[in-house]
């Protein structure tokens, strides 16, 4: 008997590619916009009825000033939007006190000392009387450019006090000067 022949031996398997060739997508066409026409005055984009939100700024810590005792009374809360402006009457803690000191703070605590002083102002020639009978009126105004001026004024005789305070920091011109002095010493070492 002839001899059987061999079983056939199977191809091999094609290969695997490692990583699969990308698939190809197709994008839509984007739907078409309708366009206006040169009567038609009504806008492409039609708008949410609600309003866009509303971005502020604010005072990121209380303003007052000192009392008798040592304790802070604040006349502008923290978050309170920029500008601001506060106005309080106070009257005199002592018999015969012919001057008032109005320093002013920021900070959340009821002691002063706690806070930070910001600077103070005086205001001169009270007219003498019992204490609680000269009025003083103290104001607070936060421009938006983040200037304080705290104003103190004499009821009796229109007499105003006042100061700018700048809170949002920054160098005066001495500061501006001895940082440029600063930098051009390293400058000149390196």
């Amino acid at each position: 008997a002839p001899a059987a022949a061999p079983p056939p031996v199977p191809a091999a398997p094609p290969p695997v590619p490692i990583a699969p060739a990308p698939a190809e997508v197709e994008f839509a066409a984007p739907p078409a916009v309708p366009q206006a026409s040169a009567s038609s005055a009504r806008p492409v984009l039609s708008m949410s009825a609600r309003p866009p939100p509303l971005l502020m700024d604010v005072t990121p810590y209380s303003l007052g000033i000192e009392m008798a005792g040592g304790f802070c009374q604040h006349l502008i809360r923290r978050n309170a939007p920029i500008p601001a402006e506060q106005t309080r009457i106070f009257t005199t803690a002592k018999d015969d006190q012919t001057s008032v000191r109005v320093s002013v703070c920021q900070g959340e605590e009821r002691l002063f000392a706690d806070n930070q002083q910001l600077g103070e102002i005086e205001l001169s020639e009270l007219r003498q009387a019992p204490r609680g009978e000269v009025k003083v009126e103290v104001a607070f105004l936060i421009n938006a450019d983040g200037t304080l001026e705290v104003r103190a004024k004499n009821e009796d005789t229109g007499r105003v006090e006042s100061v700018h305070i700048n809170l949002l920091g920054g160098a005066d011109d001495a500061e501006l000067e001895a940082m440029r002095a600063r930098q051009e010493a390293l400058v000149e070492r390196s």
